[in-house]
């Protein structure tokens, strides 16, 4: 099980300022000491239908061995009831209910001592502790939801000690008297909402207290009146881009009304009714609402456990205390809201047997006519009730049991809030052995925000299924028990654990992973082997080069302090090396390793940074017989990991960067250091081996350098190279965004491998709004792989017009096909376009030229298609959208597809389509609209698309192509006032 960690980033932080200001794509993970949590929202949903009157023990108890009645009405009120048939009491006596009045008649047992432990009776009497509570389902489940409500434990539930006790937002809502379909209106009907929202809890429990239960079980529109409200709170909600938001379903029943249902049991078709559920509650998931179900009664028979569990599953929770069970492949959910036309009302062929036969254990299937009473239907495919799964509801069979479900999904939900959930973009290494295959794992760079200037990080290794088992489709990501470790929400879950970790670490960024391994290390007897370069013996490894106390090169000065200040020199060494320099725990202990403490009690590392924009890269050495992870961590380092243990084999420190590292010291805010994403050129021989491997990495936001490391031996690097903006030909380079791109080119009479690379990102743009036009940034290089020296560069000062920074990645294209890149893309802070041709092998001979204008910032590369339906010529797509201001809600982005049919002309929007009205894919549209709009998008120069659909929409990634159709990745940015942790 259990908890997951989504899949991407969520957002931590949402502010809103007047004037210019600086922003930074870190700025929605930014957290202060003074911020506030914002509690999350939890909407309780309770069944009220009548069979809620009943005790846990369902419609059927046993009564003493000799007694003349059949059902409880026709019983004399002194008739003890039983849950389960034993010694004296093995008689079957069926409880009834009055249909026809609506609350509760002395024909129901329901009273019973304090822990309704039974017997139980049809009277109540006070003074006989046997019979004086209320063991009803409902009044059990009352008497649990105020435990809930009343947080401090007092006693009562009050105001506002118990909200600022739990910290958690609560309403409610229950389906009472329902007799028919509906689902429209939450305002009024049998499903309806008695409690908004944030309704003082004193108010919320007089409600719930002042219930009865009557009427049939409406579960699937409750679920979709739940949403309906939710949907409605939400888009009013200041915070509703941070706050989570819950749903607990209290139940005893399963759905009898949706589909046009009767409210019978034994409809014909009830398994439409199972899939409507579900359906209904992954709408609820899949809109951002995780769904706990609590299946209340003793007396659930196998069908309807399962379909709670199934609709638990796809709520995108389960149950911490009961083992996962099933194949939750086995029901995909085949009808759900989608396609248009398909619903999980639809009808199926079906098999029918006897009710009672299958309540037995194990049940027996004994056929029956469908719709006679007493006979229970099955579709004969596709029919969760049939698709054993368990672990994922909290199903309580007594008080005690729901007593403890409640606890749980309380404690579940605060430990959600706990949860890290931030990491970079997974990576999964290609052979460099095969070219064609992909190594059956997959790395994850984490950070974990704090409001420090220190955020930690981590790296965990998954595995990736080859061969199909039960649950797992090869493809899935597995821990390393061969478990699955995503589920249908995209969440790492809690029970996973990664590779090189001593225990179940999830998602949590400060449990498992390099991190554990580096926290575990002994530093006396294994000391970090941490180097920088001081100009003299390329040997990184070489004395000379060592980050240490005992290295007399590393001076104060040259870590930006006053000369002879050796004491804060030693701290700076002692906290890069993990060392609680700075006694951050306050115990007067400055020589122990720097520790985290989790909210969950736990004691997690503290000593790699935090990996935000740099992708593991990892270079598989076949002569070596090992791997290496090389990535960059803002703690000041790029690290290299041994991909088998996870052991550190070393890190270095750009020595630009070392006056800097005083600032984890001086600064309050998160600090950049190593950020840049490493690429490698790796040569081997005829047998695998490496025979040259040169490492390239940039440092991002950290500064303004390329720098390449030798690694073809990772266990002695050696200092290649090095680009900044005081090397002749590269005054334009700014910091070093864009990931180098290496390719061959053709070069002379020969070839040459060469790094592309963007000049980089003008800290101008940070400023909102920018006053001021970009002075570095604006063009393209073209550098020696093996030496750095400079082969070829478009920038301001070749064409005055190339006047925005360029941050973004370059995208290469063959176009002949002859394994020599020949032409170059690339978009720039100004919304242009721009296109090279390297094909000549003299680079005097290349050119560069804006092909295409809009406005907005392009930080991603163009995705090139080559298209044959006019002749040969390349499609580009790509989007704008400003990363580094994420939060803005002003400026309206578009996603283009631009003709490249080498014009001496620059397109602008104008010569494109406009296809935000889709109207090729509109089932409404006639034959000839289409027609239309296809003999356009041959005519004009592209197409684009305006994101407007949400407010602030942008696209933060590159886009991808996939035949026939492209696809981007817009996001949309919070839009909160209120800030959040």
């Amino acid at each position: 099980m259990k908890r997951r960690v989504i899949l991407g980033l969520w957002a931590f932080l949402f502010l809103v300022w007047d004037g210019p200001v600086l922003a930074h794509d870190t700025d929605l993970y930014v957290l202060d000491q003074s911020m506030e949590q914002v509690p999350p929202d939890i909407l309780i949903v309770l069944d009220l239908s009548g069979s809620m009157r009943w005790t846990p023990a369902g419609e059927y108890m046993y009564i003493p061995d000799g007694t003349s009645c059949t059902r409880s009405d026709d019983c004399p009120s002194s008739t003890p009831f039983y849950s389960t048939s034993g010694t004296g009491h093995t008689k079957q006596c069926q409880i009834d209910i009055d249909s026809s009045r609506e609350y509760p008649t002395n024909a129901i047992p329901k009273w019973s001592n304090s822990q309704c432990t039974g017997p139980f009776y049809k009277t109540y009497s006070a003074t006989d502790s046997a019979r004086n509570t209320d063991c009803s389902r409902l009044a059990i489940a009352k008497r649990a939801l105020k435990k809930i409500l009343d947080a401090n434990e007092d006693g009562s539930v009050t105001d506002p000690a118990d909200q600022d006790a739990l910290n958690i937002r609560i309403g409610y809502m229950r389906f009472y008297a329902c007799g028919s379909d509906s689902g429209t209106d939450y305002s009024s009907g049998c499903n309806t909402l008695r409690k908004v929202i944030d309704t003082p809890y004193s108010q919320i429990w007089s409600s719930i207290n002042g219930e009865n239960a009557y009427g049939g079980t409406h579960l699937a529109n409750a679920a979709k009146e739940a949403k309906l409200y939710l949907d409605a709170h939400k888009s009013n909600d200041n915070a509703k881009e941070c706050r989570k938001k819950f749903v607990i379903l209290v139940t005893d029943g399963q759905d009898t009304l949706s589909c046009s249902g009767t409210g019978s049991d034994w409809q014909g078709d009830q398994y439409k009714r199972r899939r409507e559920t579900i359906a209904r509650v992954k709408a609820l998931s899949e809109a951002g609402y995780m769904t706990f179900v609590v299946g209340f009664g003793a007396d659930m028979p196998y069908f309807l456990k399962n379909t709670l569990n199934w609709a638990a599953y796809y709520g995108g929770v389960d149950n911490p205390g009961v083992a996962n069970g099933g194949n939750v492949n086995g029901y995909p959910i085949p009808y759900g809201l989608f396609p248009s036309g398909i619903t999980s009302c639809q009808s199926s062929t079906r098999t029918c047997y006897l009710y009672k036969d299958l309540i037995k254990n194990p049940p027996v299937k004994t056929s029956c006519s469908a719709g006679s009473t007493g006979c229970y239907c099955f579709a004969t495919s596709n029919d969760p009730g049939e698709a054993p799964l368990s672990g994922y509801a909290f199903l309580a069979e007594s008080a005690q049991q729901l007593d403890e479900a409640l606890e749980a999904i309380r404690d579940y939900i605060i430990a959600i809030l706990a949860k890290s959930s931030s990491y970079v973009a997974p990576v999964v290494p290609i052979s460099q052995m095969v070219q064609t295959h992909s190594e059956s794992r997959i790395y994850l760079g984490m950070f974990k925000p704090t409001a420090t200037s220190f955020w930690k990080g981590n790296i965990k290794k998954f595995g990736i299924a080859e061969t199909p088992s039960e649950g797992i489709k090869v493809g899935d990501i597995i821990d390393v028990e061969g478990k699955l470790v995503i589920d249908a929400q995209n969440r790492i879950r809690d029970d996973s654990r990664s590779f090189w970790s001593s225990g179940v670490d999830g998602g949590e960024v400060l449990i498992g992973g390099v991190g554990e391994i580096l926290q575990n290390r002994d530093f006396s007897a294994n000391p970090r082997k941490i180097y920088t370069y001081l100009g003299t013996n390329t040997n990184l490894a070489d004395s000379v080069n060592t980050f240490s106390l005992s290295n007399g090169n590393i001076t104060p000065t040259l870590l930006g302090l006053a000369a002879g200040d050796t004491a804060e020199r030693d701290k700076i060494i002692n906290f890069i090396h993990g060392y609680d320099a700075y006694d951050e725990n306050k115990n007067g202990i400055t020589n122990e390793k720097r520790v985290s403490s989790l909210e969950d009690g736990r004691t997690g590392h503290a000593i790699l940074g935090a990996i935000i924009h740099s992708r593991p890269h990892v270079i598989a050495y076949k002569n070596l017989n090992r791997a290496v992870i090389y990535v960059g961590a803002n703690d000041g380092m790029l690290h290299a990991f041994d991909d088998d243990t996870g052991e550190e084999l070393w890190a270095f420190i750009p020595p630009v960067l070392l006056p800097d590292l005083k600032k984890f010291r001086d600064e309050l805010s998160l600090q950049i250091f190593v950020d840049g994403s490493p690429q490698s050129l790796v040569q081997r021989d005829s047998y695998g081996t490496v025979i040259s491997a040169v490492l390239i990495f940039g440092l991002r936001r950290g500064g303004n350098r390329y720098i390449a490391l030798d690694v073809t031996n990772p266990l002695t690097p050696r200092f290649l190279w090095e680009i900044s903006p005081s090397v002749s030909g590269f005054g334009e380079l700014g910091q070093t965004w864009s990931t180098p791109k290496i390719s061959k080119i053709r070069y002379g009479a020969g070839e040459k491998w060469v790094v592309i690379v963007g000049a980089g990102y003008d800290e101008n743009e940070d400023n909102v709004p920018i006053t001021a036009s970009d002075t570095k940034g604006r063009g393209i290089y073209v550098i020696d792989a093996l030496t750095g020296g400079l082969i070829w560069k478009y920038t301001y000062a070749e064409n005055s017009e190339m006047s925005y920074a360029i941050p973004s990645d370059v995208a290469r294209v063959d176009t002949d096909g002859d394994g020599y890149t020949d032409r170059l893309y690339v978009g720039d802070l100004g919304g242009r376009i721009w296109r090279f041709d390297i094909k000549d092998s003299d680079p005097a001979n290349w050119t560069g030229k804006k092909i295409f204008q809009t406005t907005g910032k392009i930080f991603y590369p163009p995705e090139v298609t080559l298209e044959k339906d006019q002749g040969n010529y390349e499609m580009l797509y790509f989007g704008t959208g400003d990363r580094e201001n994420p939060k803005d809600t002003t400026f309206i982005n578009k996603l283009y597809a631009v003709k490249d049919q080498n014009l001496s002309t620059v397109l602008t929007e104008s010569d494109l389509l406009d296809v935000t009205t889709n109207v090729l894919q509109d089932p409404n549209g006639t034959a000839a609209q289409k027609n239309a709009v296809r003999t356009l998008l041959k005519e004009r120069k592209g197409w684009y698309i305006t994101l407007n659909q949400n407010v602030g929409e942008k696209c933060l990634a590159a886009a991808v192509a996939f035949a026939p159709r492209k696809r981007a990745v817009p996001r949309m940015p919070p839009r909160s006032v209120r800030p959040a942790r």
